[in-house]
């Protein structure tokens, strides 16, 4: 197993379906061109409306081939994280999606998942 599905391993094993409640949805990128390397999106997935619950947040770096849909309201939402790296695209290493609601879809060069108090 690669360190690249290892942690797509371990994001599974976090249980992100029980994270399915849309918290926060940041995008953001270097605006030098000598430093950009695409741009990072940090995504907060809470399981229940409480705010003092734990929650999901994912960040992501480089993303590339980002598409958004619509925001349709309080949706629950699954986050499907793939390892692309052996697909032969320099510098991406993750495929990330919302398929059942088509939120967004994005590649990225990296990932780290971690549950926050």
């Amino acid at each position: 197993m690669t360190d690249f599905q290892k942690a797509v391993d371990d994001y599974y094993a976090m249980k992100p379906a029980t994270y399915d409640l849309l918290k926060s949805l940041t995008l953001s990128q270097s605006v030098d061109p000598m430093n950009w390397t695409g741009v990072d999106i940090t995504i907060q997935l809470a399981s229940t409306p409480d705010v003092e619950a734990k929650y999901l947040s994912l960040d992501f770096r480089g993303a590339r081939d980002i598409r958004i849909g619509s925001l349709a309201g309080l949706m629950r939402y699954l986050v499907n994280i793939r390892s692309i790296r052996g697909d032969g695209l320099e510098g991406l290493n993750y495929q990330v999606a919302e398929d059942e609601h088509s939120l967004f879809s994005f590649a990225c060069r990296s990932f780290r998942a971690h549950i926050c108090d």
